[in-house]
Parts: C-alpha cells; structure tokens; sequence
C-alpha cells in the first residue's frame, strides 16, 4: 500500500503540473493571436480607415494581460519541475502542499 500511495501521489502532482503547463502553451498562443490582431487592425486602420482605435488599444492590452497570465503559469511549472527533479534526487516524497487533493 506504501508505494501505491507514493506513485498515487506523484501521479497527482504530475497531472497538476501538466494542466500548468497546458496553461502556459495556451496562454503563448493566445497572446500571439492578441498582437496578430492588433498589427491587422493596425494595418486595416492605416490602409482603410475607420477602425476605431479603442479596439486596436483593447486587443493590445488584453494580449498583455494574456502574457502576464502565462508567465505565472510558466513560473509556477518551472518551481514545480524544480522542486520534483530535487525531491528525486534526494528520494523525499511529495510534500503535502504538492500533491493536489481529489475532486
């Protein structure tokens, strides 16, 4: 039952650690599509007119708050694989705090 528990939990944590993971590829690409529509709203805006630079301004910033979103998601992976690849290397288990609770 002991190492049941142990690969139970690490299982949990690496689950976790995927779903950040996922956040952060997520987020990237959602910023890149923030800025591509900004420089195509830009462009229409310049070439044509009549874009309102409200939505030029609102998609630029929401684009950087997608970033500022996926850099907490890339930060806290980074810790957790940091802290997974040291708890290996010193055979500790999974603290507490980093194995997630069952929903």
């Amino acid at each position: 039952e002991g190492e049941a528990t142990i690969v139970r939990d690490e299982m949990r944590v690496l689950v976790r650690r995927t779903r950040w993971m996922r956040n952060g590829l997520v987020g990237y690409y959602s910023a890149m599509m923030a800025f591509l529509g900004t420089a195509v709203l830009l462009t229409l805006a310049v070439w044509r007119g009549g874009v309102p630079a409200w939505t030029i301004v609102a998609l630029f910033i929401g684009g950087l708050l997608v970033v500022c979103w996926t850099l907490v998601q890339v930060i806290v992976d980074t810790t957790r694989s940091f802290e997974a690849v040291r708890r290996d290397a010193t055979r500790e288990p999974p603290s507490r705090s980093e194995v997630p609770s069952e929903r």
